[in-house]
Order: C-alpha cells, then sequence, then structure tokens
C-alpha cells in the first residue's frame, strides 16, 4: 500500500514540476496555481484511478 502512495505522489510532484515549467514558460503561472490547489484532491483522486488503469493495463498486456 506504501508503494502505490508513493507511486501516486510521485506521478502528482512529476506532474506539477511539468505544468508549472510550461506554464512558468506561457505567463500563465499565478492563476494556475490557485486551480490546482483549490482541485488537488480531484487531482489525488485522477492520479489514483490512473495509477489502477496502468496497473490493470499491464496485468492484461
Amino acid at each position: 500500500m506504501t508503494t502505490r502512495k508513493n507511486s501516486i505522489f510521485n506521478f502528482i510532484t512529476l506532474d506539477k514540476i511539468f505544468t508549472i515549467k510550461v506554464l512558468y514558460k506561457t505567463k500563465i503561472l499565478p492563476g494556475y496555481i490557485i486551480i490546482k490547489i483549490q482541485s488537488f484532491r480531484k487531482i489525488l483522486y485522477n492520479y489514483f484511478a490512473i495509477d489502477m488503469f496502468f496497473k490493470i493495463y499491464f496485468a492484461v498486456k
């Protein structure tokens, strides 16, 4: 269970780093961070779903 949680948080961190890099270049960073914080729980659930999807996908493959 801990490894799954860690992988989810790693996904989130990578996503945040990537989006912040992209948005920093496009100059729309501050507004996006607020949205990101507000929808953090939703993002967490999305990543959990994605994590499960990949586990199932690779198990089938």
